[in-house]
């Protein structure tokens, strides 16, 4: 199936599931199918809501301002992007979340029902951040001083701010991985953890988020749920935003984009469980404000945005899954990725070179009374496309990764891989044979082929005399 053909698909139900063995590309898929739904979209940098109140603030110098007012003067600076109705409401509802999550640390404070102004004044560390934040892009210091100053978001008689700020920002960088900023290599200063780092080219964008499910995912990782308060407070416990949420947000507020949520292993994990009351709002049909629900913990309206795509991959070889919940059969469509050998002819002459390898265990592992139950236990293309790929990965690949599918297949039944495989694959110790020692290549290569080649002989091609 071709791109054009996966987004007719996700027209006409937006959630995906793609199965199959082992090794056949299912999360490279997945990832593909979400870049070419994203790839020409507007990236420009997007702001939160949090951001669009900061920003709107800092011009406002940090008084206070009524929240109809914010979301009207952002909706004027054209920085937000949302068809909702009510974006005043929902800026309203994120910033008063933030204050009662943040208590005192917050940049922002409350002094009245519905208005908002920033909790000044900032140390100089706490104004940078809070300017980084609001403008959502690197900045350098002299620039970031500027706007503390202008802005008035700092108590101080100091005549260099720029030199105070570098200090600050210096003294940060000595706390490591737990620092707040981020020198960049054209001196540029930003936000650890925060969009606007540069991303590498394989990373798409902010439209796409993944996640891997497990046994221990829950509803709470997924959705929302309480969180121990390691910022402080009087909390001991914090409501955190899972990252279905958050995406569901982020979509609601961008409707003119579309957003791809991947999910691995999607049924490693209990579906009902983490799904919970959420489970109903992933249909197409259900889509929309007036089929919201609340949400266990906030008790918050909560509905899945038109906009937002759902792809899950799913090993079909893996014995210790549950099964897939009915109930997200029905709201999903399911693609079979099966083993492609001929892909491996367009990597390179060494990839054609093993390609009857491939095919021949393939056959093997399915031939004979076989071929319904092992099916979906077959060797996928990806295992053959290393690169490089030559004798030696192939020795690799054989001795750690397909030999160990195998024995779990079946169950350490060594005569059934011998049968795949051949006799010299298994030692007497029934370990893997010194053929799959290094220096071999050649051996074990010649081997493979004289083995996987030999046709099975069935005593049922014969006729029987009194069939005659």
């Amino acid at each position: 199936m071709n791109s054009s053909q996966y987004k007719k698909l996700l027209e006409f139900k937006p959630n995906l599931i793609l199965y199959g063995p082992p090794g056949t590309g299912k999360t490279f898929k997945a990832k593909e199918i979400a870049e070419d739904i994203t790839t020409n979209q507007n990236n420009e940098q997007r702001h939160t809501w949090k951001t669009i109140t900061s920003l709107v603030l800092l011009e406002n110098n940090g008084l206070p301002l009524n929240y109809h007012e914010i979301s009207k003067r952002a909706l004027e600076k054209n920085i937000i992007n949302t068809k909702g109705s009510t974006p005043h409401e929902t800026l309203a509802k994120i910033i008063r979340e933030d204050i009662g999550d943040n208590g005192e640390i917050s940049f922002f404070i409350k002094p009245e029902d519905g208005i908002y102004g920033l909790n000044l004044p900032f140390t100089f560390k706490k104004a940078a951040e809070f300017v980084l934040f609001a403008n959502n892009k690197p900045m350098k210091i002299n620039d970031i001083a500027k706007q503390i100053i202008k802005h008035n978001l700092v108590e101080s008689n100091g005549e260099t701010p720029e030199r105070t700020l570098s200090t600050e920002i210096l003294r940060d960088k000595d706390n490591g991985d737990e620092s707040v900023f981020i020198q960049l290599d054209n001196g540029l200063i930003t936000l650890r953890g925060i969009s606007n780092l540069p991303q590498s080219s394989d990373e798409n964008n902010n439209f796409i988020r993944k996640v891997t499910f497990h046994p221990s995912y829950s509803y709470e990782d997924f959705v929302e749920g309480f969180r121990p308060n390691v910022d402080g407070g009087s909390d001991p416990y914090v409501l955190n935003a899972g990252i279905f949420k958050e995406i569901c947000d982020e979509a609601k507020n961008d409707l003119e984009n579309k957003y791809v949520l991947l999910i691995d292993e999607i049924n490693r994990g209990n579906i009902p469980k983490i799904f919970g009351e959420l489970i109903t709002l992933i249909e197409k049909d259900k889509r929309n404000p007036e089929n919201s629900l609340k949400l266990t913990y906030s008790k918050d309206d909560f509905f899945v945005p038109e906009n937002l795509i759902i792809i899950g991959t799913m090993n079909t070889a893996d014995k210790s899954l549950v099964q897939m919940d009915e109930a997200l059969r029905r709201r999903f469509v399911f693609e079979e990725l099966m083993p492609e050998p001929d892909l491996l002819e367009t990597l390179n002459s060494s990839g054609k070179k093993y390609k009857d390898i491939l095919v021949n265990i393939n056959k093997k592992i399915t031939e004979g009374d076989n071929i319904k139950q092992f099916r979906d236990r077959q060797i996928g293309h990806s295992y053959f496309m290393e690169e490089p790929f030559g004798d030696k990965e192939l020795r690799l690949v054989i001795k750690y990764q397909i030999l160990p599918l195998l024995q779990d297949y079946f169950y350490d039944d060594y005569e059934e891989i011998k049968r795949i495989l051949g006799s010299k694959i298994i030692g007497p110790d029934n370990r893997p044979g010194k053929i799959l020692d290094e220096g071999n290549e050649s051996e074990l290569i010649g081997e493979l082929r004289s083995h996987l080649n030999n046709k099975k002989e069935t005593t049922d091609t014969a006729k029987n005399p009194d069939e005659e």
